[in-house]
């Protein structure tokens, strides 16, 4: 594959409203003259995006609908113009739910997780790497986290979500990375409406410490993506937590909850809280 994989690709990125995914766009225009397609449920945001980029506001166009949806993923593939070609597809879209205990999720919530994180990367994949594939180039990007490295007590949703989705990657990877760039990355704790149902999560000087800005990442990502990287690990915590686990990998989820715990975080509260109920 070529050095500059990136620069002058179509690229089509769900979550492309907030956080990582609406820095993406900008950058994947500015910095990397590419057409972007975003994808998101909040029309709103989108259109906003389109009028912030102003006089590039050409290069980015959207459609409007829940990732999770097998069916959307289908008609959209069914829509795409026979004279138009997309090269790559970043899942960036995720969910996570506050932090609390397995047996306090709501059954409900948990599986949206799944739906949201895992299944909608492999909709979007089974729905378009065909397609990719069509062109001069391919690739498929998913994006997951350090939970997927070393899972965190009180995730057990998103930590499952994300380690399936990078597990899918690399089997993916096995079966496709000959014809197409396929790869993910695990970016640490970021400064992103990802955590806003946990209120508070970045108001503690533990977390600001660890966080990296969601400008600084998706620079980050987006250069490994340029350069080919099928594996990428962002962030000192995210580092800290693979090596950990590397290590110790029955100690790791054991030790960090108790980190969690002596914390005295609000964000951490409800894990604790139960446990001294029951």
């Amino acid at each position: 594959m070529k050095k500059n994989f990136l620069f002058g690709a179509s690229v089509i990125i769900t979550g492309a409203s907030s956080g990582i995914g609406r820095i993406a766009v900008k950058k994947l225009i500015e910095k990397y003259d590419c057409a972007v397609l975003g994808i998101a449920r909040r029309e709103d945001s989108l259109l906003c995006l389109k009028q912030e980029l102003g006089n590039l506001g050409n290069k980015f166009s959207f459609v409007t609908f829940d990732v999770s949806d097998r069916e959307e993923w289908q008609k959209f593939a069914l829509s795409i113009p026979s004279d138009t070609q997309y090269d790559i597809l970043i899942n960036n879209a995720g969910v996570m739910p506050e932090f609390k205990n397995t047996l306090d999720y709501e059954q409900f919530e948990f599986e949206r997780v799944i739906e949201i994180n895992l299944l909608g990367a492999y909709y979007s994949v089974k729905a378009l790497l065909p397609h990719l594939k069509q062109g001069g180039r391919a690739g498929v990007l998913n994006i997951s986290s350090s939970s997927a490295l070393c899972p965190l007590a009180g995730t057990s949703a998103y930590s499952c979500s994300k380690s399936a989705l990078k597990a899918f990657t690399e089997a993916l990877n096995g079966e496709e990375g000959k014809s197409a760039y396929i790869g993910y990355a695990c970016p640490g704790f970021t400064k992103t409406n990802l955590f806003r149902s946990s209120e508070g999560f970045y108001n503690s000087k533990l977390i600001s410490a660890l966080c990296s800005s969601a400008d600084k990442m998706t620079d980050k990502i987006l250069h490994g993506l340029n350069k080919g990287k099928r594996r990428m690990v962002f962030g000192a915590d995210a580092r800290l937590m693979q090596a950990f686990y590397a290590i110790a990998p029955t100690l790791s989820a054991p030790v960090i909850s108790k980190v969690m715990e002596k914390s005295s975080l609000a964000v951490f509260g409800k894990m604790f809280n139960n446990k001294d109920k029951k």
